[in-house]
């Protein structure tokens, strides 16, 4: 019985280790997010954007499952912090394009 409850203490203080370890972890993302100014749906938007490199906003939402206005919000956030560019298509200047530009390649090393 004493066994059992030493090895349960163990396995308490890692599991406890952890939670601290995960906590640190999760401050200084939090700390690296807010000094980029960045929200967590905009670095969700420029992750999607570099995985698919120039893309519509609506695959974009399609892809993170998330609401096409707030994805459209976002999207108008990082273009007014020159994170990335709109391309128009030629033949319908209706469909929209985006990409990352080098300042927002640089802003997605810091993460």
């Amino acid at each position: 019985m004493r066994d059992r409850y030493k090895k349960s203490m163990r396995t308490l203080d890692k599991v406890v280790k952890k939670l601290i370890e995960s906590r640190e972890l999760i401050a200084s993302f939090g700390d690296l997010l807010k000094s980029s100014g960045l929200t967590i749906a905009e670095l969700e938007v420029l992750y999607t954007i570099k995985l698919k490199q120039k893309t519509q906003p609506s695959e974009i939402a399609d892809y993170l499952l998330k609401e096409r206005a707030i994805i459209s919000r976002c999207v108008r956030s990082l273009n007014e912090k020159s994170l990335i560019d709109y391309h128009y298509d030629d033949s319908d200047r209706r469909k929209v394009f985006i990409s990352l530009t080098k300042e927002g390649e640089e802003v997605l090393e810091l993460f």
